[in-house]
């Protein structure tokens, strides 16, 4: 029998998803096109804070159940992660703060790597054209330019 950790490799490594981070299921929709990724992080996970960068904070609870991000397709599938958004409580300022991610902006709908390409091709195509290539809608594309 087959590791359960090889499974996903292969997305692990192409995602490049830091520790504690791992990807722990996916789904593909063939009738859709639509590849989705989901994301958690280990159990006893500690992270920096969001807010004075102190490392070692313990997550306190979960702000969003399945917060989702375009990514670049993977093949001719569109591809989605998911990911549980844990927040941390600082013992050093006392705040409770989201996490921030490696592969997404905060507050951001694209991965990082997503917008990069979006940026690329606007460079060389009108935005609307862009929009239609990748189906996506133009207003969320500006929203990355600006």
């Amino acid at each position: 029998m087959k590791d359960f950790h090889e499974d996903y490799n292969v997305f692990e490594i192409a995602l490049e998803i830091p520790e504690p981070w791992y990807v722990f299921h996916h789904e593909l929709t063939k009738d859709e096109k639509t590849l989705h990724i989901y994301i958690e992080y280990r159990k006893g996970a500690e992270f920096s804070c969001p807010n004075c960068g102190t490392s070692g904070c313990k997550v306190h609870d979960i702000q969003d159940q399945d917060r989702t991000w375009r990514h670049l397709d993977f093949w001719q599938y569109q591809t989605i992660l998911h990911a549980r958004m844990p927040r941390v409580k600082c013992e050093s300022c006392g705040k409770i703060r989201t996490v921030i991610i490696d592969w997404a902006r905060p507050g951001a709908g694209f991965s990082m790597l997503f917008e990069h390409h979006l940026l690329s091709l606007m460079g060389e195509m009108p935005v609307v054209a862009v929009a239609r290539k990748i189906g996506e809608h133009d207003t969320r594309l500006w929203r990355v330019f600006k």
